[in-house]
């Protein structure tokens, strides 16, 4: 699950409905993204200590999306595994890229 051109991780109702749909069509497991263009899904203390805390992504409810999106997977018996989409890049023109520059 990927947060290109979509909130459905970040939005709990559409989580819920594409989680439920997943376990109907009897997918066993989940690979949501936890890091895209310079933003995690979820509040990382490794983040926190490296200073780009601010750029995390929040549900549009203000929720954990990952902790809700493991709630989710946990009641239809699927398995959560983390994907890094991209590696650890940042695009040059990220928020994350113009705060922290390197180099």
């Amino acid at each position: 699950m990927t947060t290109n051109d979509t909130d459905i991780l970040r939005d709990r109702t559409k989580l819920q409905d594409a989680v439920s749909q997943l376990a109907r069509l009897h997918f066993n497991t989940i690979y949501p993204v936890v890091w895209n263009s310079g933003y995690v899904l979820y509040p990382s203390a490794v983040a926190q200590r490296t200073g780009i805390q601010p750029f995390v992504r929040r549900g549009l409810q203000g929720q954990d999306p990952l902790a809700d999106l493991v709630t989710q997977a946990h009641r239809h018996n699927l398995l959560v595994v983390p994907w890094l989409e991209f590696g650890f890049m940042a695009p040059p023109m990220s928020e994350l890229a113009i705060a922290i520059p390197t180099g």
